[in-house]
């Protein structure tokens, strides 16, 4: 497997994407997760003017000279199923698929849609449509779109397990619309890793890996953030044995896709506009000491497994 990674909170401080890519691959990573989820999130981001096109072009020119390839996407964030958000989103994320075809990348992820007090059928009926209504650009420009399994036990996401994806992806039946497990998500159900890997077998084709220490009660830990802590792998509580055993056995041929966006002081617990906080950002060379760290325990892990891919 090619390790890849997010742009997570972390690269924030360096203050411009190609920095945060240049860094990153001088701590090892030739393989990212291309962030089209906080860079679309509104309809006159570049990706969404007439001129598109030249920005996809001059991005893969300059992370061609990095020596850093896309290798993934996220799609844009943002709630499908919120009151006036729906058709905007589309258009984003159709927007997303032409992007993705420019930069040569074959998989994005995306989060199904929820609204409080959506029961079940009501939930996959949206989630549905809203799917069928991607697959013509997704067929045209040959981008595989992943549903991510999202939320917690007691919230109305209900692609939450391996069994509700596969019903919606059953629902959907296309080629091009497939699977990404989120191995922290899947820890805030306390769900079994091996199993929920075996059950999606073919249909996995994308991984976020990060690490947590499972469900704990909101009242306890106050924000949902501090549950989905996005950890680098080995640091929490998830079975990566599990997941490494089950991903051999299922052939995955994806990448393993990093997604840790600890330490996240400098987007959650900071107020951005106040002066005199000089822990609000890890100075850039603990920054690159972190990734070279978190690199090098994906590395290992692979190795260990015999299915690291340089």
């Amino acid at each position: 497997m090619k390790i890849s990674i997010a742009r997570s909170a972390v690269w924030t401080h360096l203050g411009d994407e190609f920095d945060f890519y240049r860094h990153i691959r001088e701590c090892g990573f030739r393989y990212v997760d291309y962030d089209l989820f906080s860079t679309m999130t509104s309809d006159d981001a570049p990706y969404m003017r007439p001129d598109w096109e030249k920005t996809a072009g001059r991005t893969r020119e300059s992370m061609e000279k990095i020596g850093v390839c896309a290798i993934t996407a996220h799609a844009p964030a943002g709630e499908p199923a919120a009151p006036g958000m729906t058709e905007k989103l589309l258009m984003r994320t159709r927007r997303a698929v032409e992007v993705c075809a420019a930069l040569g990348i074959k998989t994005m992820a995306y989060h199904p849609g929820a609204q409080p007090g959506m029961r079940r059928k009501e939930y996959l009926d949206f989630n549905l449509s809203y799917a069928r209504q991607l697959l013509p650009a997704l067929e045209k420009h040959g981008v595989t779109l992943l549903l991510e399994n999202v939320g917690r036990w007691d919230e109305n996401f209900y692609c939450r397990s391996g069994e509700e994806m596969l019903e919606l992806l059953g629902a959907v039946n296309h080629p091009l619309y497939q699977a990404c497990l989120d191995t922290g998500h899947l820890s805030l159900q306390d769900a079994n890793q091996y199993e929920t890997i075996l059950a999606l077998g073919p249909h996995l084709r994308g991984l976020h890996v990060q690490d947590n220490f499972g469900s704990l009660p909101v009242a306890s830990t106050n924000r949902m953030w501090r549950q989905d802590l996005h950890l680098p792998p080995l640091m929490g509580c998830v079975n990566f044995d599990e997941v490494l055993t089950a991903l051999k056995l299922v052939n995955y041929g994806g990448a393993f896709n990093l997604e840790p966006e600890s330490p996240r002081c400098g987007s959650l617990l900071y107020d951005d506009n106040e002066k005199g906080q000089p822990l609000h950002h890890m100075p850039l060379e603990l920054t690159q000491e972190y990734y070279r760290c978190v690199y090098d325990i994906a590395k290992h892990m692979l190795t260990v497994y015999g299915v690291f891919e340089e």
